[in-house]
């Protein structure tokens, strides 16, 4: 893992899920503030595998929103089963983030930091 923000992004949403599991404690999660906590892990998962993948684009100058498209489609020409995974993991924290109706719980974040560490370390063995 590259010591940046990415990795810091990745190691949070790590430490979140952890926490949750009771494996960890390193994050005090009160239960009322527990779906908080999962809404903000899959946000910094999503960021994490994002930033990782922007950069090995060399779209860093990008910052509208667009960048977050741009960076799929670029990714998908290159491999696209990587791609539908920042795909999804962009659904997972748009929904997070934005849709107050759905109620992520620990798989979902589970999920996302799976996906995360998936995506970060494929394009980390593709730049080296």
């Amino acid at each position: 893992m590259i010591a940046d923000i990415p990795s810091i992004f990745f190691k949070i949403s790590e430490e979140i899920l952890n926490s949750i599991k009771g494996t960890s404690y390193t994050v005090l999660i009160d239960e009322k503030f527990r779906e908080g906590w999962i809404r903000t892990g899959v946000g910094r998962s999503y960021y994490a595998a994002f930033l990782v993948a922007r950069k090995f684009l060399h779209l860093e100058y990008f910052t509208s929103s667009e960048v977050h498209r741009k960076v799929i489609e670029r990714l998908s020409t290159m491999n696209p089963s990587l791609a539908d995974k920042l795909r999804t993991l962009r659904d997972l924290r748009n929904d997070a983030d934005y849709d107050m109706v759905k109620r992520p719980n620990e798989k979902d974040l589970e999920y996302a930091v799976i996906l995360s560490k998936d995506v970060i370390e494929q394009i980390i063995s593709r730049s080296q």
